[in-house]
């Protein structure tokens, strides 16, 4: 494997071979001044850790990264047009994701207004964290995995195939597309506001749905 230990200053890697290791076969390491770019365009064998990179990273992926992809803090950009067999974790900051293959794990991405663009298959568990994040699913989740769009005023755009959409706190907006999809609505009581005084008041936010020719909402607990 390979472990770049770069303080601030910034790289490129560049690789058209072959990474390998029974572990995390690249190592990214930096403070939140480096900016840190990876191409792959053949293989990576192991896992990609850049938790201990604070900056911004961009991965690019044109091929095979047999392994989980974990991007640590700082505004990070993964674009992925080949497999992915492990967990995707993009951590917190601004982030940015399009998925033009197939991601065999979960995928997560951290606090802040997140982008998220599925436009093939991801068999994981979706899940977006506190910001107000969009995700556009032109592909597939699979099975049953669950899309979890946090907290926060969020976006979720749906495409033809099914999606099941786990509601959080914030005033969303679902355009479900044309699948049999299922939302799952917060509890009413568990519903969150922005102040003291809009609980007391009995404020709650208000999600906007919108389904498509085969949309039903089959699973929907309380009222939001």
């Amino acid at each position: 494997g390979i472990r770049i230990q770069g303080g601030d200053t910034s790289f490129t890697i560049f690789n058209s071979g072959e990474i390998r290791s029974a572990g995390i076969a690249l190592e990214l390491i930096g403070s939140v001044k480096a900016t840190h770019t990876i191409t792959n365009n053949e293989q990576i064998i192991g896992d990609i850790n850049a938790s201990m990179s604070l900056g911004a990273d961009k991965l690019t992926s044109n091929g095979l990264i047999d392994g989980y992809v974990d991007l640590g803090d700082g505004a990070n950009y993964f674009i992925s047009k080949g497999l992915v067999t492990g967990d995707v974790d993009t951590g917190k900051d601004i982030d940015t994701f399009l998925n033009y293959n197939i991601v065999k794990g979960n995928v997560t991405l951290g606090a802040g207004n997140d982008i998220m663009t599925n436009n093939k298959t991801i068999e994981g568990d979706v899940t977006l964290g506190i910001g107000n994040d969009k995700f556009t699913n032109a592909g597939e989740v699979l099975g049953t995995a669950n899309i979890s769009m946090g907290d926060d005023d969020d976006i979720f755009v749906g495409g033809k195939y099914v999606d099941r959409v786990m509601d959080e706190d914030g005033k969303d907006s679902y355009d479900l597309g044309d699948g049999l999809d299922i939302f799952d609505a917060v509890v009413l009581g568990a519903i969150k506001t922005d102040s003291a005084s809009e609980a007391s008041a009995g404020v709650y936010h208000i999600d906007t749905i919108q389904g498509g020719a085969q949309t039903g909402a089959d699973l929907k607990i309380g009222v939001n």
